[in-house]
């Protein structure tokens, strides 16, 4: 196992390749690539769907922090404002 990190990009291209089968098992393949290069994510289906759970939620998270950066920014401005 390699240890890696990621960053999506606007510029990234994700592509569903062919089911592969290794050792009788059943996997999906996901490819990521960037100009920096490519990473291949692959398991057996259950894994595949908690990768896509886990990063639904971190994207949730990620948005609920702007909504709360925008309330506060908007609050501050409020503040001044009356200040």
């Amino acid at each position: 196992m390699v240890s890696a990190s990621v960053q999506l990009v606007a510029d990234m291209r994700l592509k569903s390749e062919p089911l592969r089968v290794e050792r009788g098992r059943v996997l999906g393949h996901l490819r990521v690539r960037t100009e920096r290069g490519d990473v291949v994510i692959f398991g057996v289906p259950e894994r595949m769907r908690e990768l896509a759970a886990a990063a639904t939620f971190a994207a949730d998270q990620a948005d609920e922090l702007l909504r709360t950066e925008g309330l506060l920014a908007e609050a501050s401005m409020l503040e001044r404002a009356e200040g």
